[in-house]
């Protein structure tokens, strides 16, 4: 995995971009999920367990670049 100012860049199975839910451990394919924003924050919702699950934008100017967080 690569790690970018502490926080857990989109990681690769079999070159194909997921997010690995923090609660079930569901890893569900980057286009599967819509990243949402609420007051606390960014986030995907699971669609395994339904649980919350942080997100970070990781770019270094305007643009918005999500990961997630250790």
């Amino acid at each position: 995995m690569v790690y970018l100012d502490g926080a857990m860049m989109i990681p690769l199975l079999r070159g194909i971009a997921m997010w690995k839910c923090m609660h079930c451990g569901l890893e569900v394919m980057f286009q599967a999920v819509e990243p949402e924003v609420d007051n606390d924050g960014c986030h995907f919702i699971c669609p395994g367990c339904e649980g919350r699950n942080p997100l970070a934008n990781v770019s270094g100017n305007d643009s918005i670049v999500l990961a997630q967080p250790d």
